[in-house]
């Protein structure tokens, strides 16, 4: 009865990471394969601002919700990366970071730790800025400072969405960050 149950709950766990594997490669399929020019940017522009992406990159069109600069500017992103880059980058965000964009994990001796990137350093503190706010912090508060190997960009953000809602997103991300081109559409309706 246990050997049936160890095997039971072995192959539960084998087909979860096999469906959330192949559910990853889908999204990595429909993005090398999506014209970027079939969805639709406003309901895109919507959806970036859902998922909070606004948050970390800019390029919110709600007013008060622009968000800001924290992770890399996507303005042009379908542009300067190649479609495969581009696939990477959302579905696989760890894969590879940017150098500038691995942030930096401060471990305080009186409190939680801090993460984010820091912008400056001196002998006597160091400033680093968050997702939600930037932080002074004296050294003598600093326990350790451990470099992150992982994306602060959350993993399988594609997961809960249709065919239609990731062709959105990358015809906003084509076409609406940084111009007029979400809002344009809207004005036409």
């Amino acid at each position: 009865m246990q050997i049936q149950f160890k095997l039971s709950v072995m192959a539960n766990l084998f087909i979860s990471l096999t469906l959330r594997e192949a559910k990853l490669n889908y999204g990595n399929r429909m993005i090398l394969s999506t014209d970027l020019h079939v969805g639709d940017a406003t309901r895109g522009a919507k959806l970036y601002e859902r998922l909070l992406c606004n948050s970390c990159h800019g390029g919110g069109v709600t007013p008060g919700q622009e968000g800001r600069l924290f992770g890399p500017d996507l303005a042009g992103a379908t542009r300067r990366l190649s479609r495969p880059e581009l696939a990477d980058a959302i579905v696989y965000p760890s894969k590879q970071v940017a150098d500038r964009f691995k942030a930096q994990e401060v471990r305080l001796k009186d409190g939680e730790p801090l993460t984010g990137f820091i912008t400056e350093q001196t002998g006597e503190a160091i400033t680093l800025a968050a997702r939600d706010q930037v932080h002074r912090v004296p050294r003598s508060r600093i326990l350790a400072i451990t470099a992150q190997s992982a994306s602060l960009m959350p993993e399988k953000l594609l997961n809960s969405l249709t065919d239609e809602e990731i062709r959105d997103l990358l015809a906003f991300l084509d076409r609406g960050i940084g111009s007029t081109g979400a809002t344009a559409q809207e004005d036409r309706r």
